[in-house]
């Protein structure tokens, strides 16, 4: 009995580790341009603009052309991160003193617009802006991410009203206000907007907006269930000894 519930648990860790391996691939830190007329530049306090060549951690890719891709000093630090351009899209991410981890964006296309507020950090997320063209994702500042979350402005594939044949579900934009936490394995959605100082907790999948500031919002779909609060980025005991950070 005690071998087969070893030999269980041998199993499970090594189908979480592989999955881990299969989500968040290992990318290679490099620009790769296959197109014209994009442009990756750092841009400092003064204004100045400095042209990337590498930055370690990131993996750059312009997939077509026109592309304007925007990284503001001082550049937090990238862990296995990757961003995806194909035509006439635009990246910005403001300077941060925390680590970017596992920062995925897929193939982002026409029109298609993410920007990211300043001291925003993630473990581990994906951004699809590849299922239509003119999606934007805006997200505020002094953001927190965990791991294995999605963030989606399109079901990517039509769903067809029978009668008139058209399609039902086109995409929309999210907008993710300043100082807000999301917990792990949490689903955002189109036309979604949460407010400043939210918590959204683990497992979560928000289809609505979230529109009361300084909450917190759980479940499937996600609902507040409760009101008045802010949060830390320090653990509960090391708050009461520091204080707000």
């Amino acid at each position: 009995m005690i071998k087969e519930i070893i030999k269980l648990g041998k199993i499970l860790i090594s189908d979480k580790i592989l999955r881990y391996k299969l989500r968040y691939r290992y990318f290679t830190d490099s620009i790769e341009n296959k197109g014209t007329n994009n442009k990756a530049v750092i841009v400092y306090p003064d204004g100045r603009e400095e042209n990337i060549t590498y930055i370690e951690g990131l993996n750059i890719q312009f997939i077509g052309n026109n592309n304007i891709f925007k990284l503001y000093h001082p550049l937090p630090k990238f862990i296995n991160c990757q961003i995806q351009m194909i035509n006439d899209a635009e990246f910005i991410l403001h300077e941060s003193k925390y680590t970017l981890k596992n920062f995925i964006v897929w193939r982002m296309r026409k029109g298609s617009k993410l920007e990211i507020g300043k001291d925003f950090s993630c473990v581990g997320v994906e951004f699809a802006l590849h299922g239509e063209d003119n999606l934007q994702v805006h997200i505020g500042e002094n953001c927190m991410f965990s791991h294995d979350i999605y963030i989606q402005p399109t079901d990517n594939h039509a769903i067809i009203d029978k009668n008139t044949m058209q399609p039902i579900n086109f995409g929309g934009d999210i907008l993710i206000g300043n100082h807000v936490w999301i917990c792990p394995n949490v689903h955002i959605h189109k036309n979604v907007t949460i407010a400043d100082d939210c918590v959204v907790g683990t497992c979560s999948i928000v289809t609505k907006s979230i529109n009361e500031e300084g909450c917190v919002a759980v479940g499937m779909p996600a609902k507040v269930i409760k009101r008045n609060i802010t949060w830390s980025r320090s653990s509960a005991p090391d708050y009461i000894i520091r204080g707000f950070n």
